[in-house]
């Protein structure tokens, strides 16, 4: 898979305080995770706490240092140098505390004082992959774990998290730190899985922060850029190493993979060079990438083998659906219908329903579609979610009612802080006045 990358090139000069911020915000967004977990693992996820403060502390020094110094030649390296660095402070001063009360208590019962690494097992060569086992915990409620994980792990703000249970930002903010609070006092250690069952258990939520991680980078809740490539790529790499691994290679793994992989290779389409979207009718199938279809379609194969049809399943079949049409009018309207009233049976979210009102929108016109979303519009997160107004807005606009259409558009795009997406719909909008006018 080839390397992807967003935001300022790593390396690049920056002149000025807000371009210092602009890079280590961005070098936060795409490394501080990984940073994370390779410490964690390093020093042992015990440490989790101690690893993300000094995370938190490299990338606050980096703003302190670099408008004046100059930003380094690499500077993730340079972020994970000092995080280390300031990681082994905190734990040499715990170990100099730690030995003058051993030497305190019994002078002659110094032996450990100094270690410092952890003693995680190596069921996972890969340091994300380790720390996602570890910090989906069943000592958390699934969507607690999985929503800590992201964060922790993935690097997402509390914003992104929301966006991605549908939640306002200050209720997900307040529920990650519950779950610290809860994990804290539970006792529980944050420890890599070292047994099927146990791998077994925390493979679900696993697969849902993969999945997620993924849909972040699909469609960016804020930025300059509407996809993150960096974020898909990652997440398109854990879930093959998911899939290729002896402990976790099921049906659902592969399924995930091939969603995600179908998903990969229509990413270059999917923006223009402005970061405009480009809707599926209009994307460029040239762009499309046939090595990563092709093994979207090997790993669909072997999802096949299990006996139990996922939601990852059908969701991988609805994206094959759409790459296995030459052209947009010659696409399966009836199968992707067939496909998503299953997923609705097994999966009876938003997304979903408003997804399935598209399909419903191409095979049977925009008032079939309407009446569709008006099963969507009584699920309380639909006030929230700005692919609602915006499909409820193109449908309203198709059916005549242009001033629905404009309202929905402005409600749409008051609900993201995605920059290229706020411009289109400011676009789409005033097109809409100026035909009505």
């Amino acid at each position: 898979m080839s390397e992807v990358r967003t935001g300022p090139t790593e390396g690049e000069a920056a002149g000025g305080d807000d371009s210092v911020q602009l890079l280590v915000a961005n070098l936060f967004r795409r490394s501080a995770g990984a940073i994370v977990a390779g410490l964690a693992r390093r020093y042992g996820l015990e440490q989790l706490a101690m690893v993300e403060d000094a995370v938190q502390d490299a990338l606050l020094e980096a703003l302190r240092r670099w408008p004046f110094e100059g930003v380094p030649r690499e500077p993730a390296a340079w972020l994970r140098t000092v995080a280390e660095r300031k990681a082994l402070d905190v734990l040499r001063r715990g170990a100099v505390l730690e030995r003058k009360l051993a030497v305190a208590m019994d002078p002659d019962d110094t032996a450990d004082a100094d270690r410092v690494r952890g003693d995680d097992a190596g069921l996972f060569d890969d340091d994300v992959l380790g720390m996602l086992f570890a910090c989906c915990t069943p000592a958390l409620e699934r969507e607690a774990a999985v929503a800590l994980t992201l964060s922790v792990v993935a690097g997402f703000t509390a914003r992104e998290v929301a966006q991605a249970f549908l939640v306002s930002e200050a209720t997900m903010a307040q529920r990650l730190v519950r779950a610290k609070r809860r994990l804290r006092e539970s006792g529980a250690r944050v420890v890599i899985p070292t047994d099927a069952e146990e791998l077994a258990t925390r493979l679900p939520r696993v697969l849902g922060v993969v999945y997620l991680m993924f849909n972040e980078g699909y469609d960016a809740t804020e930025g300059d850029a509407l996809v993150r490539e960096d974020l898909c790529g990652e997440a398109t790499r854990l879930a093959l190493l998911l899939a290729d691994h002896p402990a976790t290679t099921t049906p659902e793994v592969h399924a995930l993979a091939a969603l995600l992989l179908f998903q990969l290779a229509r990413l270059s389409s999917r923006t223009e060079g402005d970061g405009a979207p480009v809707l599926l009718e209009s994307q460029d199938r040239t762009r499309w990438d046939r090595r990563l279809i092709a093994e979207g379609f090997r790993q669909l194969e072997k999802a096949g083998r299990g006996d139990r049809l996922t939601s990852l399943h059908l969701q991988a079949e609805i994206a094959s659906r759409h790459l296995l049409a030459v052209q947009f009018d010659q696409t399966d309207w009836d199968g992707l219908l067939r496909a998503y009233d299953l997923l609705l049976e097994c999966e009876p979210t938003l997304v979903v329903r408003v997804n399935r009102a598209v399909v419903v929108g191409q095979r049977f016109g925009a008032a079939a579609a309407l009446l569709a979303l008006e099963e969507a519009s009584r699920d309380p997160a639909a006030s929230g979610y700005r692919w609602f107004f915006a499909v409820r807005g193109h449908f309203r606009a198709k059916a005549g009612d242009a001033e629905g259409g404009r309202q929905d558009l402005r409600r749409a795009s008051a609900l993201t802080r995605s920059t290229p997406l706020v411009r289109w719909l400011e676009e789409r909008h005033a097109a809409l006045l100026d035909s009505s006018a």
